[in-house]
């Protein structure tokens, strides 16, 4: 993950103790993630029907994520797509915190896994023999649903995110 993550394929890498453990901080939230959220997990499909605006932020921007990261990938700019896996995990704990839908919080939690797959495979099998059953890659990359997209949230979120950052 860190050689990943640390610069674009046709940089030179520059090796760092602490890009090393800022990749295992990454790995070890990801699996303290899955780890206090498995057992609130249900077979249901998210919905922004009757959501509230935290539901819909948080369906928003895990859609947006899987686009973001199917993107990079294909760019070959895995050190933003890695980025952007942390982004999303960062949003799962502030949702965590709050009063998360299940099915919104199961769905973001799964597609974290998936999209951690081609940067640290066996964690990512792992972690998803711990939240469902059968092998990681039979279901395949996950896929952008525009049904869960919210613009107002989404505005209202990178408003939050501007202002957090200033």
């Amino acid at each position: 993950l860190f050689i990943l993550s640390a610069s674009h394929p046709s940089k030179e890498l520059e090796w760092s103790y602490d890009g090393i453990d800022a990749a295992q901080e990454t790995l070890e939230r990801v699996e303290r993630l899955v780890e206090q959220t498995k057992d609130r997990f249900v077979d249901a499909e998210p919905s922004l029907d009757d959501a509230d605006i935290e539901d819909r932020i948080v369906a928003t921007r895990v859609q947006r994520g899987i686009q973001q990261v199917t993107t990079y990938n294909e760019k070959k700019h895995f050190h933003f797509a890695v980025d952007e896996i942390e982004k999303l995990v960062s949003k799962l704990y502030w949702y965590d915190e709050r009063d998360a839908d299940p099915a919104v919080l199961t769905h973001g939690v799964k597609a974290v896994v998936r999209l951690l797959a081609p940067f640290a495979p066996h964690l990512a099998d792992e972690l998803w023999n711990r939240v469902d059953s059968g092998y990681l890659y039979e279901g395949g990359w996950p896929t952008f649903n525009e049904s869960l997209l919210d613009e107002r949230a989404e505005a209202i979120d990178a408003y939050f995110d501007k202002v957090r950052g200033d």
